[in-house]
């Protein structure tokens, strides 16, 4: 379970690197040495890589007697953690949403008392 939770972001960040060689690049970022072609080779063996040691740990061990319920206790084990750091995000997204609200509030009246447009409303 700890594996499969471990190398999930992997998949992210594997993904992304090969996603973002299509954009251009932003001022005072670096490529991977040797262009696009090398990054997007790299970021495929990462994602393969990673792909193939979450399929592994699915397998159960020899001497496991009932390896359905192995592997569901691991896949079952690994929802639940990440369930658990979903919740927390969200609940820390509530709580930044309601601690901004108030001083959005008082900036709009601001801006509407000296007859300026504000810029973002979010």
């Amino acid at each position: 379970m700890t594996v499969l939770s471990t190398l999930l972001p992997f998949l992210f960040i594997f993904g992304a690197m090969i996603r973002l060689q299509s954009r251009p690049l932003p001022p005072g970022a670096r490529r991977v040495l040797g262009g696009k072609p090398v990054a997007i080779l790299l970021g495929s063996l990462g994602l393969a890589s990673t792909l193939a040691t979450l399929a592994l740990s699915l397998v159960p061990s020899v001497d496991e007697v009932n390896k359905s319920l192995a592997v569901a206790k691991v896949v079952g084990g690994m929802f639940v953690l990440v369930g658990a750091g979903v919740v927390v995000f969200i609940g820390a997204l509530l709580k930044a949403a309601e601690w901004r609200a108030p001083y959005r509030q008082t900036e709009l009246r601001r801006l509407e008392a000296k007859s300026e447009r504000p810029r973002c409303y979010g």
